[in-house]
This record gives C-alpha cells, structure tokens and sequence, in this order.
C-alpha cells in the first residue's frame, strides 16, 4: 500500500507523515476482524488419538514425569459452530486469498503502469541510455509480476486443499 501511495503521488505522500501510521493501523485493524471468526472456529483439545499419545501407559508417564498432555488446535465439528464449514471455507478463501491477490496485482499494476509512462514522456535521452533504462524497466515489470505470482502459487494448495476438502470433492484427514 505505501509503495502503491508512493508511486502515484510521489511528493505529496512523502509530506503527509502519520498517513502511512494510518494506513497500517487501518491494515492491522482490519486484520484482527478479519481473524476474529477463526477463534470460534477451532478449539484446544489435548492429544490423545495420535501414537504414542493413545499408548495405555501414556498416562502413568504423564503422572510421573509431572507433565501435562500436549495440545493441538482443531476444528470444531459442524454442528458447535455459528456457521457452516462451507460459508466459514469460502469466507477464509475471499479474504485470505483472493481479496490480498486482487489488491497486490492492482497495486503493483498501477505501480508498472507508473514506471512504464516514466520514459515515455523524456525526450532527452540518447539512444544507449534509452535502451538501458528500456532494459531496467522491463526487469522491473518482470519484477512485480513475479511477485504477484509468487503469492498466488504460494498460497494456491492450501486455499485449493481447504476448498476441495469442504466441498467433499476430495477425502483426507490425519486421524486416518
């Protein structure tokens, strides 16, 4: 978001001093609402179905060793839940994924499309120094779109699992 500030307004952005604090307080905010219903989604429960944790002298270890059972979060099953596992899924992959990768690609468009207008105005230049900076700015544009793709691939499996998985069009779990 300040990059994308920066690139279009390149002198008033650098003069406005708390705008980029409002910014991240707004993203942070948004952030933790954002992140709100994950907490009514998943519990604590301790572990007890994975081995050695469901071993019969599990336990007595437990006593002797004055530990406690190690924890794990899980998800709630369908019906504890304010909402279905769908709608909670779908509503995870909007704001989770789509809604940051439609914001990236948008911002760093913009941003290229700053860069590209940048030489096209200067007249001055020499023919080798047009070329160079024809050159950085190709790698520039390389850049971003790099960028923009690597989030989408990066995020992609998960987002593509958790989908698939509700809309039971594919069948795992670790218990099994």
């Amino acid at each position: 978001m300040d990059r994308f500030l920066l690139t279009l307004f390149p002198v008033k952005w650098r003069h406005a001093s708390k705008a980029p604090f409002a910014c991240y307080l707004v993203v942070w905010l948004m952030s933790l609402l954002i992140a709100t219903p994950y907490s009514f989604a998943v519990s604590v429960v301790d572990v007890k179905e994975f081995d050695p944790w469901d071993a019969p002298y599990i336990n007595f270890m437990l006593e002797t060793c004055h530990k406690n059972r190690p924890q794990m979060c899980l998800e709630k099953s369908s019906d504890l839940l304010p909402f279905s596992r769908k709608a909670y899924t779908l509503t995870v992959l909007a704001i989770q994924y789509i809604l940051p990768l439609t914001a990236l690609g948008f911002a760093y468009a913009q941003i290229g499309s700053t860069i590209r207008k940048s030489t096209k105005n200067s007249t001055t230049l020499d023919q080798q120094r047009r070329h160079y900076m024809s050159q950085k700015k190709r790698n520039t544009l390389l850049l971003l779109l790099l960028l923009v793709l690597k989030y989408a691939i990066a995020w992609l499996p998960i987002n593509a699992y958790n989908v698939l998985n509700v809309l039971d069009l594919i069948q795992f779990s670790q218990f099994k």
